[in-house]
């Protein structure tokens, strides 16, 4: 049994670490994420990691917490008449925003209940977050915590990343939010100006409108294109940021006659007052949550409450987000009747700016639709989170799916109403299409990772589960780099921040392979002889599209290994690094094999997309109708 234990998660000084210990005896140090642990390991600091105290039982009940956490706090007793808006609760709004706050926090305090029971210590030295968590078990005070000072690590939704390249070299900087739309704003007002997309006051909207909500133009294209041949005015809403963040964006704005508006352009002195007033309202009645008896026992495992610790925090965070949202629902009114809004689509139906859009429009009367993301998993395991992905605010909207394998899977569940599906296709996939007959097969292989990052489950933040997938990115890197007259590329998803340094352990293998985060994927993959997918993406689907041959090297399965893509044979699994050879060198050199894994592909692909190559057409018809 040991006297002290050393706590240190990603927001501790490891240098005050190093003097701590130094000074202590009989102590055990324990790290609480991927990315303590790799310091702790590169200073030669014996530990152990914290899941090694956390059994499977207990991330399935993480697990369970945390998807009821999202969806029923805001539920609660007083709670949910403070949280009352007009004829929404706010707290609906951001369910699938806060599921990696709760993920993280649940599996830190659950940490550490393990830890204090297994090894019963007289003292503990963690960050002051840890310690908080700490004395929230430690009801008696029987346990000395002493704080380390530390960096304030912002979540996710304080933030947002910026992806680039230079040659070779991918980064990704996170930067604050406030300062990133700061910065949106005024690149759009500039471009505006000088190309005259900006909505002014002097604009008339007697044709109608078609407003889309936060549609990327570049994936969009021909979408856009399509739709700047109807006689209707087409306007983006494109917030928080900016559409022409970049030059092959700020082309397509200009030459489709895109229209860009932001709400702020109907803010005027009357209406801020009127803004204000609701805000204030809320924020009176909303300071009777800290003390909140329900939410204290509500925010608890195992008998022990963590609401002491998070609250400030999460409070903090709710009402910048409600904020927003009370000031997005009037503006969102004004601009619907001054621009003659005659439908909406959107295409992130989950997020907050989405979701109270939809509702003001549904209010209205005014039919909206949401557009099918990106692949959805199909497999049992992710049926607790439909309703997330699926939000009960917007029973009502028209959805239009990709296809019939995902409308067959809807409608198992209540979560979206057969009436209200239509098989649209995917416009981004039109282009995929288009250039397929173009493709060719020039020695490379293609190796696409998403660094476990669902956010929907425990396993995400799992150090034991980085660790492996850093293991087999390497064993990929160098069995692909030793194959003749073959070469690896690497493509890294542009939104998620790696688990683990990725450019270090390529260049230990060969300085040569090249790294892309912001290049398009369908430059890379149109050329290469086969996709290696480190599980499940929507990059297995595109790549059938193009008749290139996939595996998924599954590290993470649990969320997918009973999904249509895999029953339907058009994917190889493997599980192993042995499989994983087995597999290439067929794919690679088995003619036979190779065509037949490409035409499963194939019928996969006919079986989840309706109109193939057209769905931007069909789309700006059935839009035009309204």
């Amino acid at each position: 049994m040991v006297n002290s234990l050393v706590l240190v998660d990603n927001s501790s000084n490891m240098d005050e670490i190093l003097l701590k210990i130094s000074n202590l005896e009989n102590i055990k140090v324990i790290s609480f994420d991927i990315e303590s642990h790799e310091k702790l390991s590169e200073l030669n600091i014996t530990h152990e990691k914290m899941e090694s105290f956390v059994e499977i039982d207990d991330q399935n009940l993480i697990d369970e917490l945390v998807y009821d956490m999202s969806v029923n706090w805001y539920k609660q007793g007083e709670v949910s008449s403070i949280l009352k808006f007009d004829n929404l609760n706010l707290g609906c709004l951001i369910e699938a925003e806060i599921i990696p706050f709760f993920l993280q926090t649940m599996k830190n305090f659950m940490g550490i209940i393990k830890i204090i029971e297994t090894e019963c210590p007289s003292n503990i030295i963690a960050s002051n977050f840890l310690c908080s968590l700490i004395k929230s078990i430690d009801n008696k005070n029987k346990i000395i915590t002493n704080s380390l000072s530390e960096k304030k690590n912002p979540t996710n939704l304080d933030q947002i990343v910026f992806s680039f390249s230079i040659g070779r070299y991918p980064f990704s900087i996170w930067i604050p939010l406030k300062f990133a739309l700061k910065m949106a704003n005024f690149v759009e007002n500039i471009a505006g100006k000088i190309f005259n997309f900006r909505v002014n006051s002097k604009m008339k909207f007697d044709k109608g409108t078609i407003l889309l909500l936060n549609l990327n133009p570049n994936p969009y294209e021909l979408l856009l294109i399509q739709l700047s041949l109807l006689d209707k005015n087409i306007v983006l809403l494109y917030e928080p940021g900016t559409a022409v963040w970049n030059l092959k964006n700020l082309k397509i704005v200009k030459s489709s006659g895109l229209k860009i508006i932001k709400l702020e352009d109907f803010l005027n002195k009357k209406e801020n007052l009127i803004i204000l007033q609701k805000q204030e309202k809320l924020k009176a009645n909303f300071s009777k949550l800290y003390s909140n008896d329900d939410l204290n026992t509500f925010f608890s495992i195992r008998g022990f409450s963590f609401w002491s610790t998070i609250k400030d925090d999460f409070l903090t965070l709710c009402l910048k987000k409600f904020n927003d949202a009370i000031k997005r629902n009037e503006l969102s009114k004004i601009l619907f009747k001054k621009t003659n809004v005659r439908c909406v689509v959107s295409t992130y139906n989950p997020n907050p700016e989405e979701k109270i859009i939809l509702n003001v429009s549904k209010d209205l009367k005014i039919p909206s639709f949401v557009l099918q993301h990106a692949y959805y998993i199909t497999g049992k395991y992710i049926e607790n989170f439909l309703p997330i992905v699926f939000p009960p605010l917007q029973k009502g909207i028209i959805h239009l799916l990709w296809g019939n394998l995902i409308k067959k899977y809807l409608c198992k569940f209540n979560v979206v109403y057969e009436k209200d599906m239509l098989l649209s296709g995917n416009p981004r996939y039109d282009k995929y299409f288009k250039i397929k007959h173009e493709c060719k097969n020039t020695g490379t292989i293609l190796i696409a990772s998403s660094f476990l990052q669902n956010y929907f489950n425990v396993s995400s933040y799992d150090t034991n589960l980085a660790m492996l997938h850093k293991k087999i990115f390497r064993e990929i890197c160098e069995i692909t780099n030793k194959i003749p007259q073959k070469k690896p590329i690497i493509k890294l998803h542009p939104a998620v921040k790696p688990a683990y340094n990725v450019q270090s352990i390529v260049d230990e293998i060969d300085s040569n392979i090249p790294i892309y985060k912001t290049r398009s994927i369908i430059d890379l993959m149109k050329n290469c002889d086969v996709v290696v997918a480190m599980d499940h993406s929507t990059i297995l689907l595109e790549a059938m599209i193009l008749e290139k041959p996939t595996i998924i090297f599954a590290v993470n399965s649990k969320w997918y290994d009973d999904d249509a893509i895999i029953k339907n044979g058009a994917t190889i699994v493997v599980n192993n690094v042995d499989e994983f050879k087995i597999a290439l060198d067929k794919i690679l050199y088995d003619k036979k094999f190779r065509h037949e894994l490409i035409q499963k592909g194939n019928q996969f692909v006919n079986k989840c997309l309706a109109n193939p190559g057209t769905a931007s057409e069909y789309l700006a018809r059935l839009i035009d109708k309204y």
